[in-house]
């Protein structure tokens, strides 16, 4: 029966190498999404009470006025 076992111990070898490099994948795609900065900005969102949100927005009445022209984009 050692076969039997040195093959359930490859299998369990090559389960973990992959799940280790799914980790390292997962890890490094959520650095470069900037993840980790995301979630630490949720959290801190999460403890800031109802009242210093409200009077931490700026602006409330401000409407986007273009003052350009684009080409093809033209109303006429």
């Amino acid at each position: 029966m050692p076969a039997a076992s040195s093959r359930s111990s490859g299998w369990r070898l090559t389960i973990k190498v992959v799940l280790l490099l799914v980790l390292i994948a997962v890890l490094a795609v959520g650095h470069l999404l900037h993840w980790d900065d995301q979630l630490r900005l949720y959290w801190r969102e999460q403890s800031v009470g109802v009242e210093q949100r409200a009077a931490s927005i700026w602006l409330p009445d401000y409407e986007l006025a273009l003052e350009t022209t684009l080409p093809g984009l033209d109303r006429g």
